[in-house]
């Protein structure tokens, strides 16, 4: 369902938010963005933010980890 389906007319729209450390939430579109995190996404029904997050979310560590070179 793309985020501008007719069928996502009155459910809750979510956004993807992340923070410094390349971690990722989902939270309510209408909820204030907390701070440290920014949105990285449209608004979108539950199903399409979870889709999206999915395909941004390759690596869960944070990034101060990932930079970290064996």
């Amino acid at each position: 369902m793309s985020p501008l389906s007719p069928r996502s007319f009155g459910q809750p729209l979510w956004h993807i938010l992340r923070n410094h450390e390349g971690r990722f939430a989902l939270a309510r579109h209408h909820h204030p963005v907390p701070r440290g995190w920014q949105s990285v996404s449209a608004a979108m029904p539950h199903e399409a933010a979870l889709e999206d997050l999915r395909l941004r979310w390759s690596d869960m560590r944070p990034l101060s980890l990932q930079e970290v070179q064996p």
